[in-house]
């Protein structure tokens, strides 16, 4: 799986779009490919650095990593305050679903690549900014 999406990546990367990247404090993001059911990103990310504590409405969120050892954060559901629940360490080759309604974070344990993939199942349309934020991301202080 994952030659397949490397070699995917630099096929594309190739032939087809100039990426136009986003600046993150984590790193950077591109969005490849958005449309009404289906969202792809490609998130190069600095170890050390974090994203915000938050959560989706409508979107599942799945994190497949190419490169990069990330830790993601489960901070139970939207509807209470987060409160860290659990922590999974994914790494090449492996993936982690998040599903909507979910605090969550993650936070870069090895800088590299992760695909990142939202979609939704209850006929909503999927949106980049179906985000509801309690803090902000940063420099991961207790890494």
């Amino acid at each position: 799986m994952i030659q397949f999406i490397n070699k995917y990546l630099s096929d594309w990367l190739k032939t087809f779009y100039v990426p136009i990247w986003e600046s993150k404090c984590w790193g950077r993001v591109w969005h490849r490919f958005n449309d009404e059911q289906l969202n792809e990103s490609l998130l190069e990310v600095n170890k050390d650095w974090q994203c915000s504590i938050h959560w989706h409405t409508d979107r599942y969120n799945c994190f497949i990593c190419i490169n990069a050892i990330i830790g993601v954060e489960d901070f139970g559901p939207a509807e209470n305050e987060p409160t860290l629940i659990s922590t999974t360490i994914i790494k090449e080759g492996e993936s982690l679903t998040i599903f909507p309604k979910r605090w969550h974070r993650f936070y870069v344990i090895q800088s590299g690549r992760l695909v990142e993939i939202y979609w939704t199942t209850n006929k909503q349309a999927c949106k980049v900014n179906d985000i509801n934020r309690f803090d902000v991301g940063g420099k991961r202080i207790n890494s």
